[in-house]
């Protein structure tokens, strides 16, 4: 083979000689005429053999040679890839499971290609009704009919599938919804998708189209009517035929969602033209000025004040107004606005008793609390229903920097709850060790405090499993482990709920039969108290010892344990 290919470029190079040489003339007489009597006048001593062509020549036929290899090879290459991707396609066509090759690659191809397009439109005229807001079942199951068919035929092939540039772009509304294979697949994060012209979350589309039918009907529903609203799309609202019974499954209709949007003008359109009440309310007592004061509208906050009959202390199902609500979702403007341009009441309280400032104080702003407490100061050791002021809610939320503040402006730091509870209790039970730690050691309060039922803070975090505070306090915090009236310990709390962590930092402080009688249901629990050297032998005021008093208790199996008569 490579003698036959130096061969062809050899004559391939006096081709090109000749064709370079335009005065050689082609001769039809023979080049080389032979004469048996020449052969007697050849010196065949002083013979010498040349070559009839340059080095130049020989080196450019060697390297076409090569070239010509090489291209022999490729073709080789293109015909093995060919094939392989013949076998690829009719994996992709047969099915998940087959191997079975394609007969015909091409023609198959184009009837894949045919059926996706297809399918494709069935999925745009799915899309079009349930944007016309006909959530028809029947059309939302044909809806998972397609997805579920497409997602069985492109599984793991994208990158053939794009070879063959199939368009996996649906029309909706005349906006794109980019329904990429890999997002079918569940990738949302390469999700960018709109419909109605609006961009829209992974969580909606991409979960729903991969086959949850409910969240699909659920999802347009929502981002239908609403999700326009809550844009202050206007042209989409006017062509839409709604009114203020238009409620979602909260009760909350189009004006409830534009508040929450914050487009004025399209607050206005439905007040004035659709005649929206400003007082409807949802299924949570919310109205319209809930819910820009919510959501910090300042200018919708304005404009209800202004041109509408609202009620600036109208309570929610809690009995917050706007005033509370804006406090909480840390709204300062808002907060502002209602507090120098309203006549709103500054001390109302909602029906557990709680203030404008126990609302910023949950919420956690700052500026907020500060904001409100240089209004009204006097609020500074005001109580709930249940006796928590604004520096217990704090430090059961763990705002720390809001508690200083508060302590800074003269908060009574000895108030305690109407159960007994004091600002430690509260940050031990929430697990807020910063606060614990400021609360024992700068302000010098009580870590061994005890709430009317006899527990102390130690008991509170070990039933919260708060294992940092527990571990702190038992340390350095000074806490000591004690019963509370109803002769439970810490032990019992963190056993009784499984927070075995908290439980191995308590085991070593009190070891009593009581202890083993109170775990009796729960062995890994007894089995940790015996692992950790509890002395099985010690008796209890009437003389009876653990497995004495878990027999008198009808608790044989703890019993058994207790002596080790089983494992």
């Amino acid at each position: 083979m490579a003698v036959f290919v130096w061969l062809t470029s050899l004559v391939t190079v006096m081709v090109l000689q000749s064709a370079n040489n335009p005065e050689d003339k082609i001769s039809m007489e023979p080049v080389f005429t032979f004469d048996p009597a020449d052969l007697e006048f050849i010196d065949y001593e002083n013979m010498t053999f040349g070559c009839p062509y340059t080095c130049q020549e020989i080196i450019m036929s060697v390297l076409i040679g090569a070239l010509f290899l090489a291209a022999v090879y490729q073709h080789k290459l293109l015909k093995r890839e060919i094939k392989e991707m013949n076998t690829v396609f009719g994996q992709c066509i047969k099915g998940d499971g087959e191997m079975s090759a394609v007969s015909n690659f091409y023609s198959e191809t184009e009837c894949l290609i045919k059926d996706m397009k297809r399918k494709s439109k069935a999925m745009e005229k799915r899309f079009k009704k349930i944007e016309q807001r006909i959530p028809i079942k029947e059309d939302l199951e044909l809806i998972k009919d397609d997805v579920d068919y497409l997602k069985d035929s492109w599984s793991n092939q994208y990158t053939t599938f794009s070879l063959l540039d199939i368009n996996l772009n649906i029309k909706a509304n005349s906006e794109d919804l980019k329904v990429q294979l890999a997002e079918i697949q569940g990738r949302f994060d390469a999700a960018i998708n709109e419909v109605e012209g609006y961009m829209v979350e992974d969580e909606g589309i991409l979960k729903s189209i991969v086959g949850d039918v409910q969240m699909l009907e659920s999802y347009f529903e929502m981002k239908g009517i609403f999700s326009a609203a809550k844009k202050g799309d206007l042209t989409f609202i006017q062509s839409q035929n709604i009114d203020e019974t238009t409620t979602d499954d909260d009760g909350a209709n189009c004006l409830h969602y534009v508040c929450r949007g914050g487009n004025v003008t399209l607050v206005e359109y439905l007040v004035n033209t659709k005649q929206f009440n400003v007082s409807k309310k949802t299924k949570f007592g919310s109205t319209a000025f809930h819910e820009a004061s919510a959501s910090g509208s300042l200018d919708i906050v304005k404009w209800l004040w202004t041109n509408t009959q609202v009620n600036i202390d109208e309570g929610d199902d809690v009995g917050a107004t706007p005033l509370h609500i804006a406090a909480l979702y840390g709204q300062l403007l808002v907060v502002h606005w209602i507090i120098n341009n309203t006549s709103c009441d500054l001390l109302l309280k909602t029906k557990k008793g709680a203030t404008c400032l126990h609302f910023a104080v949950v919420g956690g702003n700052l500026k907020v609390v500060k904001l409100i407490l240089t209004e009204i100061p006097r609020s500074i050791n005001l109580q709930l229903d249940n006796g928590a002021t604004p520096a217990y809610l704090a430090c059961q939320y763990g705002h720390l920097e809001i508690l200083k503040y508060l302590v800074e402006k003269n908060a009574n730091m000895k108030m305690k709850s109407f159960d007994g509870m004091s600002y430690v209790h509260a940050a031990s039970q929430g697990g807020h060790l910063a606060v614990v730690k400021w609360l024992v050691k700068e302000q010098g309060c009580n870590a061994n405090d005890r709430d009317l039922d006899g527990a102390s803070c130690l008991h509170f975090a070990a039933t919260n499993g708060r294992a940092s505070v527990v571990a702190w306090m038992m340390k350095e915090g000074g806490a000591k482990v004690t019963l509370d009236n109803l002769g439970g310990s810490p032990l019992h709390n963190a056993a009784e709920l499984g927070h075995f962590e908290v439980l191995n930092l308590v085991m070593r402080k009190l070891y009593t039969c009581f202890d083993f009688v109170f775990c009796a249901c729960n062995n890994q629990v007894i089995k940790a108290l015996l692992d950790n050297g509890c002395d099985v032998n010690i008796t209890d005021n009437d003389g009876l010892t653990a497995a004495e008093l878990a027999e008198k208790c009808h608790q044989s199996g703890c019993a058994a344990l207790i002596r080790g008569e089983i494992k």
